[in-house]
C-alpha cells in the first residue's frame, strides 16, 4: 500500500504513560514541532541553549566512566527480557552497499529487516560503536558532534505471526530507564514528534531530550522507501539509538563532549604541548551558543566569537587563536579514535572505498597537526588513546602495532603529498592567471583533493600567496564524505540475453556439482532450450560462474547429436548452460549425457582451495587487517588480492608461502556444510565474508579444519593435501593499499620450478661452473662487468678529452664568432656527442659547433652553442630553421642546443649549408 506523509496518522505518538504521568502536548513556537512534556513550556528541548552544563540533573547512581554506564544500560535491558548481543564490527562487512555502520540498526540489515533471517535474539540489546562523517566539519565546533560514538540500543522485531512490543513499550522503556534506572526527575524529560528515514526504511520517532540535549531516539520503523514513495513494511521493527556518549555528558556536565568523553586524553595533550586553556566560563558559553547552530559558517562562527570576545573584554585576534586551538585539539582526539576503531577493524587507508574515508580522517587530523606547529602527530594521539579505550575495545592492544604502522606510513605519503602538491597548485594558479580568473573554484579544490590529496588549506595558503583567492566551504570535509559513502561498484561479468522471467516456469536445479563434485559424468533431462543457444537441464555436474571460479566446460551428448558447454550461468535458481552447437534436434524431457572436463575442474578446485589457505596465512603473518579484495582462479593460474598498508617483502612472502605449504603438508580436511546465517556469524564472526556478501538465508561454509572458515559457493578439494605444492610466482601493487599475489598450484607449481631449475643449468653451462657455484659466478661475472665499465668510461673520456682538444685547433673565425664542423668517426653515442660538443666549447666564448655521426639515413647531428653566444641573442633554433630551407633535416631542441637528422649524403653540401647559415644567423643578431 503506497502512502503519502499527510495521510499517516499520527496517533503512534499518543502514548498511554503521557496521560498516566501527566505529559502534555505543545508546539515549539520556534521549529513548530509537537512535543510531550510536563512542564508546560512553548519551547521544545531541542530550541533551547543547553542547561546540563556545570548544572547536570539530579541522579540516584554515581556513574564512574562510559564502561559502567554502558554495563548499566545493557543490564537494565537484560533484566527486562532483551538478549544481549556483542557488538558488531565498525566496518560492515555482510553489507554491500554501505562501508562503515552508521548506526545499530546496520547491523541487521537488510538480512532481518527485510525478513530474510530471524534476528539473533528477540528482542535484544546492544552497544554498537558507529561511525557517521556527515557532520566532520562540525567536530570541535559545536561541542556535541562527534565521527564515532556508541549507539546503546534496544530492538524488536514484530512480524505478522509475532508481536513483541510497538510503540507503547518502547516509549516506557525509556522513561524507565531514564527516570527509574537513572534516577532522573520526569520533568526533565521532552519527547518530540519526528519522522525517520534511511538504508530505505522510514518511520515516526520520538527524538528524546534532556536539559536541551538529545540523548535517543525511538524510531518505529513500518514503511520502506521505493522510488521516493512511502510502503509499509511487513514488519514493524523498533529501532531506537541511545548515545553514550551524550549520556555521559550529560551526567558529568563539562563544557562540551570531549571534555566527558576523552578528557584525559585532552588533559595530556595540553600539559604536553604547554598550551593555554579557553576560561571554562566562557568555554561553556562558547558550546552553548555553537550548539543552537544548525549550520556553522565562517560568518556566524566569527559573529559569535566576536560578541564574546567583546562581552568579556578580551582582544579578538587572541580570544579567536585560544578557541579555534581548542576545537583544534578537541578535532583531533575525535578523529584520532575513529580511525583508530576503523583500522582496528581491518580497514587499511587508501583511494578508494572505505579506506578512502579512513584516509580522509587521518589526512585532515594531520593537517590540523600542521596547522598548530608544536611538532603534535596523530600518532601519538593514537598512542594514548590505546590504553585508554582497550578496556571497551580489548582488541585495540592486539592489532596496535599494525595500526602504528600504517599511521606512520601514513604520515610519510602525506609529507609527499604535501611536497608534491604545491608544484600542482602552482601549475593551476598559473592556468588561472592566463585565463584572468582570480577565484579558485571549489571543483578544482576537491579534484586537488580527490586525486592528488592535496587539502583545501594548503591550496589557500599556496594559491593567496600568489594573488588568487580561495573561500573553503565549511562543509568541505563532509562533501568529501558524503561522496564516497555510498554503494561500492560491483564489476559485471558477461551478460547474457536471458532473464528471470523466462525460467519463471521451470523448476529449480539440482545442483549435483556441490552433492559430487568429483564425479565426471551424469545423465539429466531437458527442461528447456532457449534461443538455440541455452540450455536448462533438471540436474547437472557443471558448475556456474561464481566465487572467482570459472564456470566448468564439458560436452553435453544426446541421440541425435552434441554441444560443447562454453560457460554455465547460476540466474535465480536455475542453472542455464551455454552451449556452442547445433541444439535443433534437442526435444523438452529428452535424456542427455553430460561429461565436464575433470582435469580442469581439479585444477581450479585445487586453486580456489590454496586461495583459502594462503589467505589465512597472510592474516597470520600480516595481520588481521589483511582482508580479501578480490581473486580469480583458472586451470592455469591464480591470484589472490589482499588488503595491505605496504609493499610484500621477500621475507612476507616466503612466510606466507611457508605457512600456506604447511598447511598444506598436514592434509587437513575441508568440510563443506550449511549454517543458519545467524548461527554462522556467531560462530565464526564476520570473516566469513572475506570472498564479499553472500545474499543468502543459509550459508555454504568452507571449513579448513583448524585454520580458516567462510563463506563460499565453490568447489573445493576435500582436503588441503590434494592441492599439491603452492609456489608464489609475483606481487604486484595493483592500487593503493592492495596487493596481488599470483600462485601456482600442483604440477604447474612443479613445472614452474623445473623451468627454473632449467634456466639455473643453462646459466651453470654459460658461466662454466657448478649448479650450486651459480650465485657465485654471477657475482664474479657481474664484478667484472662493473671493471670494464669502469674502464670503457674512463677510455671514453680520454676519447672525448683527444677529440675535443683536436676540435678546439681546428675552430673557424667569422668576425668575432668561432665555429666549427667535425664528421665523428670514434664516437656514435648521441649523449657522449653532446658531452664531447660542450667539452670542446669550454673555451670559447663565442662558441658554435655542429657535430655530424654517419648513420645509413645520412647523419645524425647536434648544434651546440656557448652561453655567452645565446645571450648576445643567437638561438641554436634559428640555425635549424635556417637549414631546414636548404636541406631535409628534421629535429629539435631548445636555443643553445638543436639534435636530430639530415637526410642528405652530400658530406660536402652539408657542411656548406651548415657554414652559411652560422654565418647568416650571426650576421642578423649584429
Amino acid at each position: 500500500m503506497i502512502l503519502s506523509l499527510s495521510k499517516i496518522k499520527s496517533t503512534i505518538y499518543w502514548i498511554d504513560l503521557f496521560k498516566e504521568r501527566g505529559f502534555n502536548r505543545f508546539k515549539c513556537r520556534r521549529c513548530g514541532r509537537y512535543f510531550w512534556s510536563i512542564e508546560e513550556t512553548d519551547i521544545c528541548g531541542d530550541c533551547k541553549e543547553y542547561n546540563f552544563i556545570k548544572n547536570t540533573p539530579r541522579t540516584k547512581v554515581d556513574i564512574t566512566d562510559m564502561d559502567h554506564l554502558r554495563e548499566l544500560y545493557l543490564s537494565f535491558f537484560e533484566e527486562r527480557g532483551h538478549t544481549r548481543v556483542n557488538r558488531y564490527p565498525v566496518v560492515a562487512r555482510w553489507r554491500d552497499d554501505v562501508y562503515l555502520v552508521g548506526a545499530s540498526i546496520y547491523d541487521f540489515q537488510p538480512w532481518v529487516t527485510e525478513g530474510i533471517v530471524p534476528p539473533p535474539a528477540n528482542p535484544l540489546v546492544i552497544s554498537q560503536p558507529c561511525i557517521r562523517l556527515t557532520d566532520i566539519d562540525k567536530v570541535g565546533i559545536s561541542g556535541r558532534h562527534l565521527t564515532s560514538f556508541e549507539m546503546m540500543a534496544h530492538h524488536a522485531f514484530n512480524t505478522s505471526k509475532e508481536r513483541v512490543y510497538w510503540n507503547e513499550e518502547t516509549v516506557r522503556y525509556s522513561y524507565e530507564f531514564f527516570v527509574e534506572g537513572l534516577g532522573i526527575d520526569e520533568e526533565e524529560l521532552i519527547y518530540i514528534e519526528d519522522w525517520w528515514s534511511g538504508g530505505g526504511n522510514a518511520g515516526e520517532d520520538f527524538e528524546v531530550l534532556i536539559r536541551g540535549l538529545e540523548v535517543a531516539t525511538l524510531v518505529f520503523m513500518q514503511y520502506r522507501v521505493v522510488d521516493g514513495k512511502i510502503l509499509e513494511m511487513d514488519n514493524k521493527i523498533v529501532d531506537t539509538g541511545y548515545g553514550l556518549e551524550r549520556i555521559y555528558w550529560l551526567l558529568r556536565g563539562t563544557p562540551t563532549i570531549y571534555d566527558a568523553i576523552l578528557g584525559g586524553v585532552i588533559d595530556t595533550l595540553y600539559s604536553r604541548l604547554g598550551l593555554r586553556r579557553v576560561d571554562e566560563e566562557i568555554l561553556i558559553e562558547v558550546t552553548r551558543k555553537m550548539g543552537l547552530l544548525d549550520t556553522l559558517t565562517k560568518e556566524n562562527i566569527e559573529a559569535i566569537l566576536a560578541t564574546l570576545a567583546q562581552k568579556y573584554g578580551l582582544e579578538r585576534k587572541d580570544f579567536e587563536r585560544d578557541v579555534k586551538t581548542q576545537w583544534t585539539i578537541y578535532r583531533l582526539v575525535d578523529h584520532a579514535k575513529t580511525v583508530l576503531l576503523m583500522l582496528a577493524d581491518g580497514l587499511v587507508p587508501s583511494n578508494t572505498g572505505g579506506g578512502y574515508l579512513a584516509r580522509l580522517l587521518i589526512r585532515r587530523a594531520m593537517r590540523d597537526c600542521i596547522v598548530l606547529q608544536l611538532g603534535l602527530s596523530i600518532y601519538d594521539i593514537i598512542e594514548l588513546l590505546i590504553p585508554k579505550l582497550s578496556k571497551a575495545f580489548p582488541e585495540l592492544e592486539e592489532v596496535k602495532d599494525s595500526v602504528l604502522e600504517m599511521i606512520e606510513i601514513e604520515e610519510d605519503k602525506f609529507k609527499r603529498t604535501i611536497k608534491t602538491g604545491r608544484r600542482l597548485i602552482q601549475r593551476r594558479i598559473k592556468e588561472y592567471t592566463t585565463k584572468g580568473i582570480r577565484k579558485f573554484n571549489l571543483e578544482d579544490l576537491i579534484l586537488l583533493y580527490d586525486s592528488h590529496g592535496v587539502p583545501p588549506e594548503i591550496v589557500k595558503e599556496e594559491a593567496e600567496k600568489l594573488g588568487i583567492k580561495v573561500e573553503v566551504p565549511p562543509d568541505f570535509y563532509g562533501r568529501l564524505a558524503s561522496l564516497h559513502e555510498g554503494e561500492a561498484v560491483v564489476a559485471k561479468g558477461i551478460e547474457y540475453k536471458i532473464t528471470p522471467e523466462m525460467l519463471s516456469n521451470i523448476q529449480p536445479t539440482r545442483k549435483v556439482y556441490y552433492e559430487k563434485p568429483h564425479i565426471e559424468e551424469i545423465t539429466a533431462k531437458v527442461l528447456k532450450v532457449i534461443d538455440g543457444k541455452y540450455l536448462v537441464l533438471d540436474r547437472t555436474i557443471f558448475y556456474p560462474e561464481g566465487g572467482g571460479a570459472p564456470a566448468d566446460t564439458g560436452v553435453i551428448t544426446w541421440r541425435r547429436g552434441s554441444c560443447k558447454v562454453v560457460d554455465v550461468q547460476s540466474i535465480g535458481n536455475v542453472i542455464v548452460h551455454v552451449c556452442e552447437g547445433d541444439l535443433s534436434t534437442l526435444s523438452t524431457g529428452e535424456e542427455v549425457h553430460c561429461k565436464v572436463d575433470i582435469e580442469r575442474r581439479k585444477s581450479i578446485m585445487r586453486a580456489h582451495t590454496a586461495t583459502h589457505v594462503i589467505l589465512a596465512a597472510s592474516r597470520a603473518v600480516l595481520g588481521k587487517h589483511v582482508w580479501q579484495a578480490g581473486a580469480q582462479k583458472s586451470e592455469d593460474s591464480a591470484r589472490l588480492d589482499i588488503t595491505h598498508f605496504k609493499r610484500l617483502s621477500g621475507e612476507d612472502i616466503e612466510k606466507i608461502e611457508e605457512l600456506a605449504n604447511r598447511i598444506i603438508i598436514d592434509n587437513r580436511a575441508v568440510n563443506v556444510y550449511e549454517l543458519e546465517r545467524n548461527e554462522a556469524e556467531t560462530k565464526y564472526g564476520f570473516t566469513l565474508y572475506q570472498g564479499g556478501v553472500v545474499p543468502e538465508k543459509v550459508l555454504r561454509i568452507i571449513d579448513i579444519e583448524n585454520w580458516d572458515a567462510e563463506a563460499c559457493c565453490g568447489l573445493h578439494c576435500s582436503s588441503t593435501g590434494e592441492v599439491g605444492l603452492v609456489k608464489i610466482v609475483r606481487t604486484e601493487r595493483i592500487q593503493d593499499g592492495v596487493e596481488r599475489i599470483e600462485f601456482l598450484t600442483g604440477m604447474k607449481s612443479l613445472r614452474y620450478l623445473q623451468s627454473i631449475e632449467e634456466k639455473l643449468k643453462e646459466c651453470s653451462l654459460i658461466l662454466n661452473r657448478p649448479l650450486g657455484e651459480v650465485v657465485i659466478g654471477l657475482k664474479d661475472l657481474l664484478e667484472e662487468n662493473r671493471r670494464l665499465r669502469r674502464e670503457l668510461r674512463r677510455l671514453t673520456e680520454q676519447i672525448i678529452e683527444s677529440l675535443a682538444s683536436r676540435i678546439r685547433s681546428t675552430m673557424e673565425r667569422y668576425k668575432d664568432m668561432e665555429f666549427g664542423i667535425e664528421v665523428l668517426k670514434e664516437i656514435t653515442d648521441l649523449d657522449q656527442a653532446i658531452k664531447l660538443a660542450f667539452r670542446a666549447l669550454a673555451t670559447s666564448r663565442n662558441g658554435v659547433l655542429a657535430l655530424l655521426i654517419p648513420v645509413k639515413e645520412g647523419y645524425r647531428f647536434i648544434i651546440a652553442l656557448t652561453s655567452q653566444i645565446v645571450d648576445r641573442g643567437l638561438d641554436a633554433r634559428s640555425i635549424l630553421k635556417n637549414l631546414q630551407r636548404t636541406m631535409r633535416i628534421f629535429g629539435g631542441g631548445k636555443e643553445d642546443l638543436v639534435q636530430g637528422l639530415i637526410r642528405e649524403i652530400e658530406l660536402e653540401k652539408i657542411i656548406g649549408n651548415i657554414k652559411r647559415a652560422f654565418k647568416d644567423e650571426y650576421d642578423r643578431i649584429q
